[in-house]
Formats: C-alpha cells, sequence, structure tokens
C-alpha cells in the first residue's frame, strides 16, 4: 500500500514536453521522457542542466510553465491536485540530509508517519525500526543524527521517506556531499531497493551506478534530452557527441563498464 494518491502498486512517471522559465532564463525546453514502473531511471548531465529542477518539479516543489507530468494517472501538473496528498506518496532525498538534530534517529523515521499519515505511535515506532533495518542502521535508532557519519545521516533520510510508504522516491544527487566511501554506503542502499522493484528517478553524478543499477538513463543538457535509452546502449555508444564528451570527461566509457 503507497500514501498519497496513488494506488497500491509501483506507478510509472511521464514527463511530457514539459517546459521551466525561471525569469527570463528557460531551464527545461521541453523535456520528454517516461521512467518506466517497478524500475530505476537515471538521469545524468553537466551542472545547470535542469536536472534538480526537474525533480522539484515532479514533486510540485516548483510549478511548470507547461506540458504535464504523471505519476501513474495522477496529473502532478494539475492545478487543482491536492499537495499535500501528492507528497506523502512522493518521497524525496536530496543532497542535504535535513535530519532534526534534537530528536533520535527513531523520531526522525516515524515522525512523518504519526503527524501527516495519522499513523498511532505504536505503528509508526514498528515500521520506522523496519525502515532503518532496510538501511542497516536499526541498532543506531536512539541515537541523534550529530552522532552519525554523513553516509549514515543519508541512510536515514532515505529511512524516513520509505517510512512514508511512497509511491516513488526521488533522489537529488544523494552522494554529492559524502566522500567516495561513505558515498558508496548510500548507493549499495539505493541499489537494492533498486533491486526490490521500486520506482526510483536519480539525479546522479555516479555514472557507475547509472551503468550498472538503473534500467533506464536520461541525458539532459541545457534543458534537453539528448539521448536516453537502456545504459548498455547509452554509455556504449552515444547518440550525441555532448553525451560521448561527458561520459569521458566524468568517467570514462570503458571505466564505467
Amino acid at each position: 500500500m503507497t500514501g498519497g494518491p496513488f494506488a497500491s502498486g509501483r506507478p510509472g512517471i511521464r514527463v511530457i514536453d514539459v517546459r521551466k522559465a525561471i525569469g527570463a532564463v528557460e531551464i527545461l525546453r521541453g523535456v520528454t521522457f517516461e521512467a518506466p514502473s517497478g524500475s530505476a531511471t537515471c538521469v545524468i548531465g553537466p551542472s545547470g542542466s535542469g536536472k534538480s529542477t526537474l525533480l522539484r518539479c515532479i514533486n510540485r516543489l516548483e510549478t511548470i510553465d507547461t506540458g504535464r507530468i504523471l505519476v501513474g494517472e495522477v496529473e502532478v501538473s494539475d492545478p487543482d491536485v491536492k499537495l499535500d496528498r501528492l507528497r506523502a506518496g512522493i518521497g524525496m532525498v536530496s543532497q542535504k540530509f535535513n535530519l532534526f538534530p534534537h530528536v533520535s534517529v527513531l523520531d526522525n523515521v516515524s515522525i512523518g508517519p504519526r503527524v501527516v499519515l495519522g499513523h498511532p505511535a505504536d505503528q509508526a515506532r514498528d515500521d520506522a525500526l523496519l525502515q532503518l533495518e532496510k538501511v542497516g542502521l536499526r541498532d543506531l535508532a536512539q541515537r541523534r543524527p550529530s552522532s552519525l557519519s554523513g553516509g549514515q545521516q543519508q541512510r536515514v533520510a532515505i529511512a524516513r521517506a520509505l517510512a512514508m510508504q511512497p509511491a516513488v522516491v526521488l533522489f537529488d544527487e544523494p552522494t554529492s556531499a559524502l566522500d567516495p566511501e561513505l558515498g558508496f554506503e548510500v548507493l549499495e542502499v539505493m541499489a537494492e531497493l533498486a533491486g526490490a522493484g521500486m520506482t526510483l528517478l536519480v539525479v546522479t553524478h555516479e555514472l557507475r551506478f547509472a551503468a550498472h543499477v538503473a534500467s533506464h538513463v536520461v541525458f539532459l543538457d541545457q534543458g534537453v534530452v539528448g539521448d536516453e535509452g537502456p545504459p548498455d546502449r547509452v554509455f556504449g555508444s552515444p547518440a550525441c557527441d555532448r553525451l560521448a564528451a561527458f561520459v569521458r570527461r566524468v568517467g570514462g566509457i570503458v571505466e564505467l563498464r
């Protein structure tokens, strides 16, 4: 069972000719792609290409100018959509952990289900412990966030998102603030979620993760989709010079495989 306005199951995400400008600058210039249900889709591309803005539009933290965004059959871009219910069904994990420093890890994970979903305290606690176990942190449930490493704090943030029983989970560069070793902890958890068939949309600079875990890769460049497809094809035979140059600069096609 998922939270928010979504039926049970794992809806896909459809982005259809989406445009978004901030002032005179057009950030998204007709973006169209589909993130299939029950799979991990990675969005890659240079800084400033509109990746984070796209995620914020999917979660209605930003409004689009034209186009459509659908999660399952729910039109996110509908101005009449109930935002609280929508966001209860779309998990979001960002670069910053945004944990409450004055309460325990357990309280950080259980507060959303209690306050937003109205779950009884005992149920919220049990569910929070289950999610912490999934990310390997059940034993640290009574600790304060400040006593955890960056990688552990990001895994708490993932558990917090999962505790809301989301239909889909959006990740915005979740390892960018972490050193490689701590980032690897987070990527392992994300790979397990992908393997369990959750619908994930991941903005990432970790091209090895995209190459080995994603079922679909979207290359966003200057606000448009420059290429998309299965990772083997996207990384092995880029459809545009910009993508080939980006992959060489960031990781190298040979090293990715």
